[in-house]
């Protein structure tokens, strides 16, 4: 299984809030190895507050990984060293962290201040 990374939008006038992007998709196997290097809470199946709060800690994460790599080793998913894409390793959440932010930079700057962040 895995997380889909979406930001939506809710549209003036309307309830209910719109995919503006899917930002990226990770396997749930990494979800301690996120939590530990962002300080996330990272709540599946929902909104997880507004993009432009939580790039911040997918920065931090994307820093933690690079700098400290060994404090997180641990974390990677023992099944899945053997996959040629490195799938549930250290390398997979730094690519989903970059795909975030590189979604995020290309944002429309006045769809950043109301953007929200699903975990899906």
């Amino acid at each position: 299984m895995s997380y889909d990374i979406y930001f939506k939008v809710k549209p003036v006038d309307c309830d209910v809030k719109v995919e503006i992007c899917r930002a990226a998709n990770i396997t749930w196997n990494l979800r301690e190895m996120i939590v530990r290097s962002t300080g996330l809470e990272w709540k599946n199946k929902g909104n997880n507050g507004l993009v432009k709060d939580v790039i911040p800690h997918i920065r931090k994460g994307l820093a933690e990984l690079i700098k400290y790599p060994e404090k997180y080793k641990q974390y990677e998913d023992p099944k899945c060293w053997y996959f040629s894409d490195g799938l549930g390793t250290i390398k997979q959440c730094k690519r989903l962290f970059c795909e975030i932010i590189i979604t995020w930079d290309h944002l429309n700057p006045e769809v950043k201040e109301t953007a929200t962040f699903w975990i899906e």
